[in-house]
């Protein structure tokens, strides 16, 4: 497997991974349950930008950027 493969692979894998974080964190709202959602974001951030760097496949990397935001966008919401 080619590494920008991997990298995109990775990226695909951490966004879907900061998805059930955020969803965990509005299902059982708490501090702890926010910073590791966030914590997961950022990792999936990282994970998008390095498949890009790397020369990932740009439409799925799209796509997981956009889960990221939308999560983003989610996890920003969670009151408790």
């Amino acid at each position: 497997m080619m590494p920008d493969t991997i990298k995109t692979k990775q990226a695909l894998n951490s966004a879907e991974k900061a998805s059930n974080a955020v969803g965990q964190a509005e299902d059982h709202p708490s501090e702890r349950m926010r910073e590791q959602a966030e914590h997961s974001l950022i990792s999936a951030e990282m994970a998008v930008r390095q498949a890009e760097e790397a020369g990932g496949d740009s439409a799925a990397l799209q796509r997981a950027a956009e889960q990221v935001e939308q999560g983003r966008a989610k996890v920003d919401d969670v009151s408790f």
